[in-house]
């Protein structure tokens, strides 16, 4: 498992060093996917294209992170169970890298259920049997726009300047269910705070501009955490 403490230390190091430069791809990843464009291999083509952006975001110092890492990372601990939440969340802002566009809330309907992670331990009194099972913490993954309130500035000031790289596609947050509009309960016992994530997409070329569209295979990088 990352340790938070030095993956934030590494992260803000990116942000440190002044203004952010795209790294040009090498010569061979551009031959390479010169080759599939010519051979009209688009789904082989898609996917090297994002294996092609990982590299970038890993060369501009970005922690690539698992759902399971990130979890960890803000809990300490493992999940032991995760399932989809109940509300449908709309993705307000994603860039899609074929056509070098924006899309924002108003000209799409695409979105995903939110997720939901948590962690059940058996305890009984006094550590002796019977032990019950009882759910220990519980936190969710969802868009930006559905959290109670906005995130720090310097976390928004952070995001404004990851988007001038025309490299990732969207944003993500996970945190405790407290955060989140749909959630009535306002006690964070652990005070964990959040993680934002950057995500790269496949984002098949030919689906596009489909409202029902997938994103295809997705990573994750590490932003900001903030309580």
């Amino acid at each position: 498992m990352f340790d938070l403490g030095d993956v934030i230390t590494q992260t803000d190091k990116i942000f440190s060093n002044g203004e952010l430069s795209l790294p040009e791809p090498s010569a061979d990843w551009q031959k390479r996917l010169a080759a599939f464009a010519d051979a009209e291999w688009e789904e082989q083509h898609d996917e090297l294209l994002l294996d092609m952006r990982i590299e970038q975001a890993k060369k501009l110092g970005f922690q690539k992170i698992t759902n399971s890492e990130r979890v960890e990372m803000l809990m300490g601990e493992e999940r032991t169970d995760d399932k989809e939440g109940k509300l449908r969340h709309k993705t307000d802002w994603i860039y899609n890298h074929h056509d070098d566009e924006v899309l924002t809330v108003e000209g799409h309907n695409w979105g995903s259920k939110c997720h939901e992670y948590w962690r059940i331990q058996k305890i009984g009194p006094f550590f002796k049997p019977p032990f019950l099972p009882v759910e220990v913490w519980r936190i969710q993954s969802g868009k930006l726009p559905y959290l109670k309130e906005e995130v720090p500035r310097e976390v928004a000031l952070r995001i404004l300047r990851v988007k001038e790289l025309d490299l990732f596609n969207a944003f993500e947050v996970i945190g405790p269910m407290e955060m989140w509009k749909d959630n009535d309960d306002d006690d964070d016992d652990e005070k964990v705070g959040a993680i934002i994530t950057a995500e790269l997409w496949l984002l098949p070329k030919n689906d596009k501009k489909d409202d029902r569209a997938n994103a295809g295979r997705t990573a994750h990088f590490f932003l900001a955490h903030w309580k």
